[in-house]
């Protein structure tokens, strides 16, 4: 592995996982290039929903392997939690990374992390990160969730998220649809 060639005490791992559905929707507002893609094709969306969180999952064995063979821990945060509670999820990462003061270009990116809207896309810096990280709760149809579940099913539990079971629970702005985590000890 690439990381072997650090030494055990400088190793620093974070493992930043974001919901599938949010990474799809994201996908599918740019004009350009995957929205031709999925539009009116259910069976691309499905597909590349899968691959998506395939990768995800072996992200986050990978970040397993890691853990076995060096003694600093990995940090594993969604961002949905970064989003909702910015600095906290910074203090976490850090405290847990066992590191002093972040790098000033960190304290300059949390204190922009607030999302805006380019064109169709979301990206996180200028606006609400919340209102980002669930977009696709108000802007995906039930039938696409249901597409990206469906190619997601068998890696949600290794990546902290879980399906959407109705139209109600895509309603409900109180859902986040995440589960545990499984450490990764």
């Amino acid at each position: 592995m690439a990381i072997e060639k650090y030494q055990q005490s400088e190793l620093r791992v974070l493992l930043l996982l974001r919901d599938p559905r949010g990474i799809m929707r994201s996908r599918m507002a740019i004009k350009d290039g995957y929205n031709k893609k999925y539009r009116n094709k259910d069976e691309a969306l499905r597909i590349h929903s899968k691959m998506l969180c395939k990768a995800m999952a072996e992200d986050a064995q990978i970040a397993k392997e890691i853990q076995k063979n060096h003694p600093n821990p990995i940090v594993v945060v969604h961002y949905e939690d970064i989003a909702n509670y910015t600095k906290t999820a910074a203090s976490y990462i850090y405290r847990t990374l066992e590191m002093d003061n972040p790098p000033v270009e960190v304290v300059a990116a949390i204190s922009r992390l607030r999302g805006h809207k380019k064109g169709d896309a979301y990206s996180v810096y200028g606006r609400d990160s919340v209102a980002t990280a669930y977009n696709w709760k108000k802007s995906l149809s039930f039938k696409q969730v249901r597409l990206i579940d469906e190619g997601c099913k068998d890696y949600y539990k290794y990546i902290g998220y879980e399906p959407v079971g109705s139209q109600q629970e895509l309603s409900d702005p109180n859902n986040y649809h995440r589960t545990t985590l499984i450490t990764l000890i």
